[in-house]
């Protein structure tokens, strides 16, 4: 395991620790942002330390309510109990003698293990009301998180010192002591304490005068986050509450590689500079161009309540690749972006195959017919090639049927485990106890019939009208394990039925338009009771483990249960606008 290793879980414990704050007297705390909260809002002092034209970031700006932070403690508390049991089962492991760093790791990790729980995160300095920030400087990677207590961290890393046997290395930039870790031949990560806050960053050597000053507080960027409207903009314009929010700014990535960038980006790229390979203006242009197609992506929380978690994502893309991707979604009867929370499983697609296949077809002729020119991007060229090779197969002969594919939809309402059925040796998610609808979109639904009988000798003598009428289906061959199957098609769709009393619903579904969003991908489903049954055959099954390897079983059940007693209903549903690719995850909280 490498330092590095050591300093992510650093990291992400405190990460963790400052998102689930103790309290607070914000009103829109842990529910959903207005504009009016976000006005405001009063941005942390350690956003003055980024850059805003940071490529990229992840930062807590607002603090939970004490109603939220309880839940996430009653959720993460057996999960921290698995980590620290994982970390025990790391460190059982012999110490790597060719490691210089090793025994400085295991010493970190012996001591991390006994603060691995929120009270603990507490005893090792952390406060729960305190923001962080992880973001880039230029594209070399930083953060910052508010303590609220240094010298409690200070004699944490002094009890690492003492179990290792050894100090760390200790350099200093004017009255400021920073810990250096790595070889610099390698790149160094560097961790230190400024006033309250906690800073680390990982650098080459060739940038450290550059990143230093602005890691460790001594020079502040041209203009940061805290400043102006930005941010706030940013957080009302997607609908985020502020809890945690996200950028990955691709041109401003790009255009910091590319030589190009600004501010901050400009002064990283001109100190790396002399051991970076020279990009020609061909490379340029297109590695520009690219970033272009999907300029943005921004994502966090859209509403954190104790009944409820909700995140977005917004994947920006040129608005004429957005218009093209609009042009493929497709209705599809019983496909919804908003799900029904009484269902135990859903999982749909609603794309037009077809225009997705010849879209696909037109993008690799283009790039066929005007290469890239770049090296560094001649791989593109033959994905090119490849996805018309592949495409031209797929589609051929029997194949082509799928073009009359404009999507699907599978919804089980409910599934009863054949082990309440009394059926000990059939599987433990048999569909035989399901009551479940697949529908399937198509504009040649005779034709698509026609293709499943030529498969399915059973049948064959199937006589379907396209009236929308349930018509019973033979219950022997492979369909043998279906519970009273219907068939029924309409105009445009196909829709399967198992499960007493399920074909009633057949002939609405034939004639349904589908949901106006026409989202392109669903899949929801009861999360906790999914959850809980795997842990029923997880937990037979560890029976079988070595003794060794059923205690961090044993952990990892915990920590699932205690997950599935917290969480119902979920749902991602993925749509595309005007704007881009949109994301969201949903999850209903006990």
């Amino acid at each position: 395991m490498r330092i590095s290793d050591s300093l992510r879980r650093l990291a992400l414990l405190a990460a963790l620790t400052a998102a689930v704050p103790a309290c607070s007297r914000d009103k829109a705390a842990g529910g959903e942002a207005t504009a009016e909260s976000i006005d405001a809002l009063s941005m942390p002092s350690i956003l003055k330390s980024v850059p805003a034209e940071t490529p990229y970031y992840f930062a807590a700006v607002r603090p939970l309510s004490p109603e939220v932070r309880a839940k996430v403690v009653q959720v993460m508390t057996p999960v921290l109990a698995a980590f620290t049991r994982a970390v025990k089962a790391e460190l059982e492991r012999p110490i790597d003698p060719a490691d210089p760093g090793a025994k400085g790791q295991r010493a970190f990790l012996e001591t991390l293990a006994q603060y691995a729980s929120f009270e603990g995160l507490t005893r090792l300095g952390f406060g729960p009301e305190k923001p962080f920030a992880i973001y880039g400087l230029g594209f070399l990677p930083a953060f910052r998180v508010e303590l609220a207590d240094p010298g409690a961290f200070k004699k944490f890393f002094a009890d690492v010192e003492a179990k290792a046997g050894e100090p760390a290395k200790v350099e200093t930039l004017g009255d400021q002591q920073y810990w250096v870790f790595g070889a610099d031949s390698q790149g160094i990560a560097v961790l230190a304490l400024v006033g309250d806050t906690l800073v680390g960053g990982l650098m080459p050597v060739e940038a450290k005068a550059m990143v230093l000053p602005l890691l460790l507080g001594q020079a502040q960027p041209q203009a940061s986050l805290a400043e102006g409207d930005a941010l706030k903009t940013l957080l009302k314009g997607h609908g985020l509450t502020g809890h945690g929010v996200g950028v990955v700014d691709v041109r401003a990535i790009v255009g910091t590689l590319v030589g190009e960038g600004t501010g901050t980006n400009a002064d990283i790229y001109k100190a790396l500079s002399p051991s970076m390979t020279p990009m020609t203006d061909v490379c340029r242009a297109e590695f520009k161009g690219l970033a272009d197609k999907a300029p943005r992506l921004v994502f966090g929380n859209q509403s954190l309540t104790p009944t409820e978690a909700r995140v977005a994502f917004t994947l920006e893309l040129e608005p004429a690749l957005a218009k093209m991707l609009q042009g493929l979604r497709a209705a599809v009867p019983g496909l919804s972006a908003k799900t029904d929370p009484s269902t135990f499983f859903q999982l749909g697609v609603g794309l037009d195959v077809d225009r997705a296949i010849t879209l696909a077809q037109e993008r690799a002729a283009a790039v066929t017919a005007a290469p890239f020119q770049c090296e560094q991007l001649a791989g593109l060229n033959e994905v090119a090639a490849e996805v018309t090779r592949s495409l031209a197969m797929a589609t051929a002969g029997p194949a082509a049927m799928v073009r009359l594919v404009r999507g699907f939809s599978l919804v089980v309402k409910d599934l009863v485990p054949p082990a309440a059925q009394g059926s000990a040796g059939a599987p433990p998610l048999g569909v035989s106890g399901a009551k479940a609808y697949a529908a399937l979109a198509t504009s040649n639904p005779e034709g698509v019939l026609a293709t499943i009988k030529a498969f399915v000798p059973d049948l064959v003598s199937l006589s379907v009208a396209k009236d929308g009428k349930p018509v019973p289906l033979p219950t022997s061959g492979m369909l043998g394990e279906l519970t009273a199957p219907h068939i029924a098609m309409g105009e445009s769709a196909l829709v399967l039925s198992t499960g007493e009393g399920m074909q009633a619903e057949l002939t609405a579904l034939t004639t349904a338009k589908g949901d106006e969003s026409m989202p392109l991908v669903v899949f929801a489903s009861d999360s906790g009771r999914l959850l809980n049954m795997q842990l029923e055959s997880r937990a037979k099954l560890s029976a079988n483990l070595p003794p060794e390897q059923q205690a961090l079983e044993q952990a990892e059940l915990e920590a699932t249960r205690a997950v599935a007693g917290a969480v119902g209903h979920t749902a991602f549903v993925l749509t595309v606008g005007d704007k881009g690719l949109h994301l969201t995850e949903t999850a209903v909280l006990k």
